[in-house]
């Protein structure tokens, strides 16, 4: 039985090319009638054209355009009646300005744990250090752990220690924007 997936395509001609595929000089294209149609038909409308200009050339209308002027009366008012100032009605503005307003804001619970992003964790070094670059454009000082796997050693990235999870949430909100996606927010641990 013949094998007809490693034997490829047979080699059958295509239309529109030559039979004499590396054989010699390629056989040249008789453009000649062509071009000259080309040339005569590009003179003929350039001629028109040209004739054509020349036709209107002195035919436009010599005939005036007259603007109609409508007669305005001019008012004049007398700059001797100027409103009165009105008095002032409104006291609040005064009052306000001695006034304090003092609200009571409710102090945020602090936690005893402080918090690290953890950005990635990579096989290499290398690119462990890209992305550390990455994260310096946004502002931020990353560290780089070297942590013991199974079979070998990783390389995480992260952000911190943040005092607050709500600190930890914004830098990862600010990695996100920047296109550095899959940070988590971990207990730091030294």
């Amino acid at each position: 039985m013949a094998d007809y997936a490693k034997k490829g395509k047979p080699n059958s001609p295509v239309k529109g090319r030559s039979k004499n595929k590396g054989k010699g000089k390629p056989e040249p294209k008789n453009n000649g009638p062509r071009i000259w149609f080309m040339l005569v038909m590009a003179a003929a409308l350039l001629g028109g054209f040209f004739y054509f200009l020349f036709y209107i050339d002195g035919k436009a209308d010599e005939t005036p355009i007259v603007v109609a002027e409508k007669n305005v009366k001019s008012v004049t008012k007398p700059t001797s009646a100027l409103p009165k100032v009105p008095a002032k009605k409104w006291q609040y503005i005064d009052q306000l300005k001695d006034k304090e307003v003092i609200i009571d804001v409710p102090d945020q619970p602090t936690s005893s744990h402080q918090y690290r992003v953890q950005c990635a964790s990579y096989r290499s070094q290398r690119q462990a250090d890209s992305l550390k670059a990455k994260i310096a454009f946004q502002g931020y000082a990353s560290s780089i752990r070297q942590v013991k796997g199974s079979s070998s050693d990783w390389y995480q990235v992260s952000l911190g220690p943040f005092k607050t999870r709500r600190l930890a949430e914004a830098a990862r909100h600010r990695m996100q924007r920047a296109r550095i996606n899959g940070c988590k927010i971990y207990y730091w641990q030294d």
